[in-house]
């Protein structure tokens, strides 16, 4: 009787040894046992000097003799690997996105799901500046407006294309065929297309207050050039960077303080200029054209990482080749 206990003794302090090391291997993974070892650095600096210390459990014999010394000589199979973590939208094309000989790659590698979420909303509050009257769109509100419903049309269908999961997915085609017809029917001021805009704009709110309609889906795939106009999605870019990217790049300063809108338009860049590179559009399968996409596509990809590094002096110098790159873009091939 007394063997069977020190067996069982033994047999269950393997099974609590197996178990603390298994747990202890999820707390590095985790990366817990840092911030345990900071909790105890700063609750030890905060004690008073002299503090009473509650004494070492003092464990009886029968408990110590359960474990083994090394419980790692007695454990068989491989170790655990670590688990890897997937690359940021802006740092996994890095390092070929110059010698890249196409324009096709994740969409992930480019923008990220909060980027893509976040622009959407700050699109949907631009609208309702821009359709707040008639008069106001028949003023001028009326070119706007084509730029941001064809800008939604893209962010729609990336959205569906996206390779990860990112809000909006499931009916994201629909979307984009909507904002995309949309879009198209704004280049005119009439009556008629500012109630359309109205009516789309309203369900776009609707959307994200999360309520769900059913859409109207095209009987025929839809191409990259029936989605978004070539001109317009090209001053959504020169809009981008006279706007959004240069004003902030004055002083170190200012870069700092808009760091994170200089990221966001930067993936939005390397998002446009991976989507105007497709077939559908004229001189997708020109070489010199092909070549410019790239450049500002790798660009913006840099623009994007020394934003979120806060590097400014490679913000700045990206930020340039995107000038440069676009300026060739227009004098060679003006829409």
């Amino acid at each position: 009787m007394h063997s069977h206990t020190l067996l069982t003794q033994n047999s269950l302090g393997v099974v609590l040894c197996a178990a603390l090391l298994i747990g202890m291997g999820m707390l590095i993974d985790m990366g817990m046992l840092t911030g345990m070892g900071s909790l105890e650095r700063t609750l030890t600096a905060a004690e008073p000097p002299n503090a009473p210390r509650a004494a070492r459990p003092q464990w009886p014999q029968e408990v110590i003799d359960a474990f083994f010394v090394d419980a790692r000589e007695h454990l068989v199979g491989p170790w655990p690997q670590r688990r890897q973590t997937k690359p940021s939208a802006t740092g996994a094309l890095k390092a070929n996105a110059n010698s890249s000989q196409t324009l096709s790659t994740a969409w992930s590698h480019l923008v990220d799901g909060d980027t893509l979420e976040t622009e959407v909303k700050r699109i949907a509050l631009q609208l309702r500046a821009e359709l707040k009257s008639s008069g106001v769109f028949h003023g001028g509100g009326f070119q706007q407006c084509r730029r941001d419903f064809s800008m939604l049309a893209v962010l729609f269908a990336v959205i569906h294309q996206f390779d990860q999961d990112v809000r909006w997915q499931r009916d994201a085609a629909a979307w984009s065929h909507q904002f995309a017809r949309c879009g198209f029917q704004c280049k005119e001021a009439t009556d008629e297309t500012f109630a359309k805009a109205k009516t789309q704009h309203d369900l776009l709110v609707d959307l994200l207050r999360g309520n769900h309609h059913r859409l109207e889906m095209p009987e025929t795939p839809t191409g990259y050039d029936q989605i978004a106009d070539l001109t317009v999605l090209m001053q959504c870019m020169k809009e981008s960077l006279r706007e959004q990217i240069s004003p902030h790049l004055g002083n170190n300063n200012l870069f700092r303080q808009h760091a994170t809108d200089l990221e966001h338009q930067a993936q939005l860049l390397a998002m446009l200029a991976e989507w105007v590179g497709h077939e559908g559009y004229d001189y997708w399968d020109d070489e010199s054209y092909a070549h410019l996409a790239r450049q500002l596509r790798a660009a913006a990809i840099d623009m994007a990482t020394a934003s979120r590094q806060h590097e400014y002096g490679q913000a700045r110098q990206a930020a340039g080749r995107i000038g440069k790159a676009c300026s060739n873009c227009h004098e060679d091939y003006r829409g």
